[in-house]
Order: C-alpha cells, then structure tokens, then sequence
C-alpha cells in the first residue's frame, strides 16, 4: 500500500513538470496556403495565423508618354507573384513651326507635338495655297508651266493630292500639262488623249510617273513627245497608230515596252532607250517600217514578233537557253536575212517565219522534244511559209512529221533532205517551191499530204516501199518524167500527176484497183500507158490532155468515163461490146479520126459537152449496133465529120449536135426519125440541103424543131440555110413557121 502511493505521487509530480515545460513553447510557423491577399501560416503546435502578402517590386516595362509601363510584385514570405501596370507619363508638349503656303502647296499653323513621342498633340489650322505668279506661261515661283486649256483631271485612288490627266478632244495642236492642277494637286499620269487628229505636240512635266495604256492611241498627227525621265511605266498600245511620230526615247526607268505599244508608229524612225530593259514585248513595234536600227540591251527578252514588218532586222539570234518562241515569233519580219536558234529549244513554233521574203540562212535545232503537232514530232505548220530567199536548210535529227504547208511559197528553195525518223508530210507542205528540185525521203516515209509537193521544179523522186498513202494532187504541176506508184498503194488518188507536162512514162504494179479524176490530166508528153488488168475504175479526165494516143477500156468498165480523154492526143480507142455510156465530153477536144459507137450505147449528147465535141480530126463514124435513139446536145459539135449517116434506129435529133461542123457537107437521117431541132446543124456552112432515108409523105410527120430563145437554156433557133430535104422520092421543102 506504500508503493502504491508513492507511485501515485511520482506521476502526479511529473505530470506537474510536464505542464510546466509547455507554458514556455516557442513557435515555428510555415506557410501552408495562400490567395491574391493573404497567405496563411500554422505551427506544429497547431496553432495558426494569416497575414498580408510583402512584396518586393520590379520593374518590366518603364512608362512613356504613349504606353503604360508594368512592374512585377513577389511576396518575400510566400513567394506569391503579380504583374500591374504603372500609370503612363505626361506629354512633353512642343509647338510646330508653321509652313507657309506656296503656289503648288497649303500652309499649316498652330501644330504641336510631343518631344519625347512625336505625336502631334494638336492638328495643324491649314492655310490656302498662294496664287501662281506666270510671267510667259511659267510661274516665278515654283517654276512651272501653265496648263493648256481644256484638260481635265481625275483623281489618282488611293494617293491623296495626285491625278492623272486627260484631253479629250478640241482644237489644239499644242498642249503643254502642268506639274500641278489648279487644286494644287500633283499630275503624275497621263490618262487619255486618244483619238486626237490635230495634236501635233505635247509638252510633259516631270512629274509624270505614268503613261497609260491607249493613252496616245489614234493620234495619228502627233509628231513630237518627250518622255520626261520620272516615267516609270508605258502602257499598252499607247502611242499605237501614231503615224506622224519620228522618235521617241525611253526614260531610264522604264523596264517594259508593252504589247503593240508603237505599232504602226509609220513614220518612227529612232529610238533612244536609256535605262536596263527587261522585255520587249509582242508587236512592240510592229509596222515601223522607218524604223532604224537602235541598241537594245543584251539583257533584254524580245517577245517576237516585236519588230514584224521593221525594215531593219537582218539578223536574229536567240541565245542559248531559252526553250520556246512564240507562234508566229518572226512573222512578217520583211527585212530578216539571217535567224539562228539555240539548241536548247524545245518547241517549234507554228507560223514561226511565216512571210520573211528576204530570208536565206536559218540554223535549227539538231533536236526538238515537243510539238505542238498532237501525234508526232513535227515541224511546225507554216513554219518557212513565203521565206522565198531561203535556198536550203537542215532539219532537226528527230521530227517525225513535216505540217502542213511548212515550206509552201519558199520560191527559192533548190533542195532538201528529210530526216530518218520522218513518217509523214504533210498537206501544202512544199506547195509552190518552185525550184525545189531535189528531195530525199526518209526509208520509212509511210503517208504524203494533198498537194504536199504541188508546183515543185522536181524532174525525179526515189519513193520509198514504205508509202502506203498519197493524198491527191501531191505532185501536181512537178516536173517529172517518170513515175512508179508505190506496191502498198492500190488506189491513185484524183490529181497526183496533173500537169507534168514532161511526164513519159508511169509504172503501175498489178494490184492497182482505181485511178481517181484528173490524176494525169496535162500529161501532154505521156505516150504510152499499161494498164493493169486488176484496174476496175477510172475517174473522169484522167488522161485529159495526155499524150495518149491508143487506150484500150478495161473489160471491167462499163462507161466511159466524163472527160477521160478531153484534149488529149488520142487518136485511137478500142471500147468493148459491154460498153452502154459515154460521159460528156468524154473524148471532146481529141485527136480521134474514127469512132466506133458500141451496140449498147442508146443515146449521144451532153449538155455539159458532147462526147466528141471539137474532134477536129474525126472523119468517121460507125455504128456496130442499133441501140442508139437519140443524138442531141454537142455530140458531134465542133468537129471535123464531113459526112454522117444516122442509123435507122435514131428518132430524136437536135440540140446543136453537128453545129460548127465546118466540113460537114453530107448528113442521112434516119428513116424512123420523130423529131429534128434544125439547129442540130447551125454554122455548117457546107451543109446545104439533108438527106432522108424515106419518103416525102414519111418525112411530113417529123416534127420540125426551130427553135426560139430561151432565158435558161440559150440560144437555140436555128441559124442556118437549109431549106430541103432530099427524100427517097423527092424534096421535102422547109418552111420556117412566122415568128
């Protein structure tokens, strides 16, 4: 029981030294949260507090008079921060020097400014511009001149106090524009003076920056302008068709000469260009055939056809780099003699050359990568057209195709080769090359274009096996003297041959099927012509005006074709019993002494022309069967029949059929004859009276034709002196009925 109380007392007496040590606690606090006022501390005794935030101040951004300045706030407990603005300074005020007014300019008065911003604090009082001052049109001054009466002037958007200016029509010859309009208001462009045809003289200020496109467009007396050096730009076409204008010079500032800015300038005849041009582009001076030679920076990209009809481009030379020219580049260059393209050309131009009469020498290309043919490498379509000094040329190593009428006109063009690679030329290709005498063609050449080689001087021409197609007309007019058609070509087109008039011989393999119209018309020196049996068509003047002399008609024809052989030198023609037709004028104009009319033939005459019309060497006629019922328009007009018997089967006779027969001296009507129009038989001066294979009383019933005028058909009375006809029992008297 002792223990126990004195345990008891050991713990109350600690407990006692416990408490006591706590009353002398000292704190530690640490910040545990904070806001945009405050932050918030606590011991480990949990006791807590909170206090206001203690910044320390720095300074980011000064102030000025225009901007707010900032400062950065960092609590020195919590480390809490913010930035605020510091209020912006006040204005140093400064007042402005006034500016007096001038003549051309406004004053100012009471601006002010400040120092330390420059902001005008307070807008300057404008003060009216003074009155020019002109003594002899020129103001004392500032210099400068009185505008001409009558111009007016439009405001320049957005450029304050600038215009352009404009004339737009009047009587004065001279016109004289001011640096400053009446306003004060500065003239910086030359708008519209076009159309003017008594202007002769202009006088710019060099205020001028601009002369705008048409400016001077139609003025066609202007003769004198000076482009004063602040012009910066020359529109297009602004002195087109200024026709009375000498020179011109080009300020140093003007990079471009725009499209047709001189064209037709017919009396321009210098240019003085001052600064570095850049481009001078397409018709730029287009017609100034006055126009002499001037200087043109090598720096400078001509867009051809600048210069076209410029009497004084001889010679052009592309440099090396550039890959295309425009179509029609050097049409109409009337002067050029000499072109020389770079290698580094890729496209052939069409109309390229076009009309360069004076052209000789042109260097192409050894290759050219596009085309603007669709399936091949081609040169172009007119490319050489009318050049008619160029003599010879070599092509680039790789076309495939020569367009169409590439060298038509090239009158002086002696000879050419065409490249390996060529397939195909093309139609008019070498149309008109009168002298072009000799031509290569490639080995694997396979198609030759309508009229492709018309009217060329060529004696020969090697075609290649390879030709599958010629187009009609290819060699019409040519020179040849002997030909071979191609063993691919079953077909010869119209024309091919037409007019070579020294033309001997032709060489048809046996697989030829037609021969198409006029294909040897003009061939006066053809003789002889075999024709293969696999021939089943022949078009109409095919031999017209040949020198054939005999032919044989395929079995596998059943006509005569119309004008086969009109003027030609025929004088013999074997037809078979199969033949029912003549065309008109089938053999008109030829050498035949006799023809023998085949038995299926029904009916002789063409309105169009007679079969044998003008066969001034034909003395007779037979007739192998008695099909034939009418003889009528032109059949037997104009030739040299000197007696004719009609056989018994004819019924109808008219239509001018023996007219002109000058040597005609004996005819014998049929004995079934219906009908007779008299003027079968006008102008047959020996014919006097016509014989009747029947009676009197027969020949009553013939119905008499003698005709009257027509509107559509012509002249058709009857216009000679017969007046009977012997029949087999006497004379028929013919009685004209009154008109």
């Amino acid at each position: 029981m002792k223990k126990k109380i004195i345990s008891i007392i050991m713990v109350i007496v600690m407990f006692s030294l416990l408490l006591s040590s706590c009353n002398t606690h000292t704190h530690s606090f640490n910040v545990i949260s904070k806001d945009d006022i405050n932050h918030y501390l606590e011991c480990e005794c949990t006791e807590a507090k909170n206090e206001n935030h203690s910044y320390i101040t720095e300074v980011i951004k000064e102030p000025t008079c225009v901007v707010e300045g900032k400062q950065k706030l960092t609590c020195s407990v919590c480390g809490f921060t913010k930035t605020e603005s510091i209020p912006k300074k006040e204005h140093t005020i400064e007042r402005l020097e006034d500016v007096e007014p001038t003549c051309i300019s406004v004053g100012y008065t009471g601006a002010e400014k400040c120092t330390a911003c420059g902001i005008r604090t307070k807008t300057a009082e404008t003060v009216d511009k003074l009155p020019h001052n002109f003594v002899d049109d020129v103001c004392t001054s500032c210099g400068s001149r009185k505008g001409s009466d009558g111009l007016t002037y439009m405001d320049c958007v957005g450029r304050n106090n600038e215009v352009q200016v404009m004339y737009e029509g009047g009587d004065l010859k001279e016109i004289v524009v001011p640096a400053y309009n009446d306003e004060g208001k500065k003239v910086v462009s030359v708008h519209r003076f076009q159309g003017n045809n008594i202007l002769e003289k202009v006088i710019l200020p060099d205020t001028i920056e601009t002369i705008w496109q048409y400016a001077f467009y139609d003025c066609h007396t202007l003769e004198e302008i000076i482009l004063p050096d602040s012009v910066t730009r020359i529109g297009v076409e602004a002195f087109k068709n200024c026709h009375s204008l000498t020179k011109i010079n080009i300020p140093e500032k003007v990079t471009i000469i725009e499209e047709s800015t001189f064209e037709n300038c017919y009396s321009l005849e210098s240019v003085e260009i001052k600064g570095e041009l850049k481009e001078i582009k397409t018709n730029s001076f287009k017609d100034c055939e006055l126009l002499e030679a001037f200087d043109i920076p090598e720096t400078t990209v001509v867009h051809h056809p600048a210069f076209s009809n410029c009497s004084f481009i001889k010679k052009v030379v592309i440099p090396e780099g550039t890959t295309t020219i425009n179509p029609s580049a050097f049409k109409d260059y009337i002067a050029l003699e000499e072109l020389i393209l770079p290698d580094s050309l890729q496209t052939l131009p069409n109309l390229a050359l076009d009309t360069c009469p004076n052209l000789k020498t042109v260097v192409l290309p050894r290759t050219t990568t596009k085309s603007d043919y669709p399936f091949a490498i081609s040169l172009p379509l007119e490319f050489f057209k009318n050049c008619k000094k160029l003599e010879s040329i070599t092509l680039p190593e790789n076309i495939t195709s020569i367009d169409i009428g590439t060298f038509s006109g090239c009158t002086s063009l002696k000879t050419i080769e065409i490249p390996g690679g060529v397939t195909s030329i093309c139609e008019d290709a070498f149309l008109d090359c009168e002298s072009l005498e000799t031509v290569i063609l490639p080995k694997n050449l396979t198609f030759i274009g309508e009229d492709a080689f018309k009217n060329c001087a060529l004696t020969s021409i090697e075609l290649p096996a390879s030709i599958s197609t010629i187009y009609p007309g290819a060699f019409w007019g040519c020179d040849l003297e002997e030909f071979t058609i191609p063993e691919k070509m079953i077909e010869i087109p119209y024309s091919l041959l037409r007019d070579n008039s020294k033309l001997k011989k032709v060489v048809l393999h046996d697989k030829v099927v037609t021969i198409g119209y006029d294909a040897f018309r003009g061939c006066s020196e053809l003789e002889i012509f075999e024709l293969p049996e696999s021939v089943k068509a022949i078009g109409g003047g095919a031999f017209s005006g040949s020198g054939i002399k005999k032919f044989v008609l395929p079995k596998t024809m059943t006509s005569v074709p119309y004008n086969l052989f009109d003027g030609s030198a025929l004088t013999e023609i074997i037809l078979h019993d199969n033949v029912t037709g003549f065309g008109e004028a089938a053999f008109a104009g030829s050498k035949l002494t006799e023809i023998k009319i085949p038995k299926l033939i029904e009916s002789l005459g063409d309105w169009y022309g007679g079969e044998f019309e003008g066969c001034k060497e034909l003395k007779k006629v037979t007739f192998e069967g008695d099909a034939v019922h009418t003889i009528t328009d032109n059949a037997f007009s104009y030739s040299g029949l000197e007696s004719f018997v009609c056989p018994d089967s004819v019924t109808n006779l008219g239509g001018w059929a023996f007219q002109k027969c000058e040597d005609l001296e004996y005819v014998m009507l049929s004995k079934n004859l219906e009908w007779l129009g008299l003027c079968a038989f006008n102008d047959c001066p020996k014919l006097e009276i016509l014989h009747y294979n029947g009676t009197v009383e027969e020949f009553g019933n013939v119905e008499i034709f003698w005709g009257e005028v027509s509107e559509f058909e012509g002249d058709t009375r009857y216009k000679g002196s017969i007046t009977q006809v012997q029949c087999t029992d006497g004379i028929f008297e013919l009685v004209r009925p009154e008109q």
